[in-house]
Order: structure tokens, then C-alpha cells, then sequence
């Protein structure tokens, strides 16, 4: 399964995911209201999608199917589409009052896993959009997610920025359950990546304007089952 491993990486205060069959690494640009693509080296970079909707957010690739999936909280859709940029279908309706941002999915499962920030949940569906439950209830303002398979865990930050020391990142299980804070004091935490291979936990933290990683150490273990598309590093 390694030619379907996703890799994702901070850029610009951006999520970028990148998939060695899709050719390269795929992005929201939210100021132009695109999705866009290019090489791994930042070669070929061209537009995939011209006007995505009117806040893009979160993005990610199905790298079974050749899909590419994403966040429009200004219509507070979640779109499917082509990676070409064809065939762009709404695959989940989340508003009125939301903030749908990270997106991931288990393909294996056939589950899609969004946070909405405003409506203080992170939710999941079939990858059609069908059946969609709340996971984690009130109380985190989850803004982007990633998920350990491995050890059945969902990680999501919380964009708590109206108080110093209040972004933190989470982590429960799949279910909801045994939800646990496993980074305090940051604030505004966006971006959460994983790297389960080197037992690694990455997040944004914009401060002043500027955009950093932080990481959190933790004992490398190997990695568990492919969910099709993958969502680590």
C-alpha cells in the first residue's frame, strides 16, 4: 500500500495533501478561491478548480477512487469532485450556522469525518453523505482533525483565539469516547497532522502573523492498516 500513503505538510498557514499517484500536492487557496495543484518540488503548479465556492478549508484525497474532497464553509457544503476538477457534486449539506473545516475519511469503512467549528461537533458520514452522526459533542471547537487507525484514535485541534493558552489538541476514540487533551497552552491551534510511522503530532499555531509547527514527541511504532487513502504523513 506504499504508493497510497498520503503525505501532508504545512505551507503558508495551508494543509497541503499530497499523494504520489495524484503527481504531486493539492491545496485550498481560499484568497482566490481555488484548489490547485503542483509537484512536490513546487513544479507545474496550475489550477484544478476555478471558483471552489467562497471559503475553502479543509481538503482530501481518495487516492482509490481519484477523488478529491473539500470544505466550503461559506456555502457549508462539502464537495466531491474529479482530481481534474470534473464532476463537482455536494456530498454533505451542513448549514445554516456552520463552520465544516478538516476534513478525512476511512475508506476502508467507507466513512467521511468533517469538523464544524460553529456548531462545536466533529461528525461522520458514509463518504456519499448518508447517515451522518455526531462523534464529539460540545465543547473543543474542533477546527481540523487527522486520525491514528492504528490505534482507533481521532486527533482535532481547537480554535479557541479569544484568550491566551486556550487552543489546545484533543484526542478520543473513533466512537467519541475517552476524549483526552493532549497539547494545552497554544493558541488558535489549526492545521493537526499526524505522522504515526515516527510517532510524531503536528499542528499550526499562527501567531503575529506568522504560521509554525510544533511537535509533540512520542515513541515511533509502526504503522497499522492503509484506510485507502490515507491521511498521515
Amino acid at each position: 500500500m506504499e504508493s497510497m500513503r498520503m503525505r501532508w505538510v504545512f505551507v503558508a498557514g495551508a494543509l497541503l495533501a499530497g499523494d504520489t499517484l495524484a503527481g504531486g500536492v493539492y491545496w485550498t487557496n481560499r484568497g482566490q478561491n481555488r484548489i490547485e495543484r503542483a509537484g512536490f518540488d513546487g513544479s507545474g503548479r496550475e489550477t484544478v478548480l476555478l471558483n471552489g465556492g467562497t471559503n475553502l478549508r479543509g481538503i482530501a484525497l481518495d487516492t482509490i477512487n481519484n477523488l478529491i474532497y473539500y470544505a466550503d464553509n461559506g456555502a457549508d457544503v462539502i464537495y466531491r469532485m474529479n482530481w481534474d476538477g470534473s464532476d463537482r457534486n455536494p456530498v454533505l449539506t451542513v448549514g445554516p450556522g456552520s463552520f465544516p473545516a478538516g476534513v478525512r475519511f476511512d475508506l476502508t469503512l467507507g466513512l467521511l469525518y468533517y469538523c464544524d467549528r460553529d456548531k462545536d461537533h466533529i461528525r461522520r458520514s458514509g463518504v456519499d453523505g448518508s447517515n451522518p452522526e455526531i462523534v464529539i459533542g460540545p465543547g473543543t471547537q474542533p477546527y481540523y482533525l487527522d486520525i491514528d487507525f492504528e490505534e482507533g484514535k481521532l486527533y482535532w485541534g481547537d480554535f479557541d483565539g479569544t484568550s491566551a493558552n486556550s487552543g489546545n489538541v484533543f484526542r478520543a476514540n473513533l466512537d467519541g469516547s475517552d476524549r483526552e487533551t493532549v497539547v494545552t497552552g497554544t493558541l488558535e491551534t489549526r492545521a493537526v497532522c499526524l505522522d504515526t510511522a515516527g510517532g510524531m503530532l503536528y499542528w499550526g499555531q499562527p501567531q503575529r502573523g506568522k504560521d509554525r509547527t510544533r511537535i509533540l514527541g512520542g515513541p515511533a511504532r509502526g504503522r497499522g492498516r492503509e484506510p485507502g487513502g490515507g491521511n498521515h504523513l
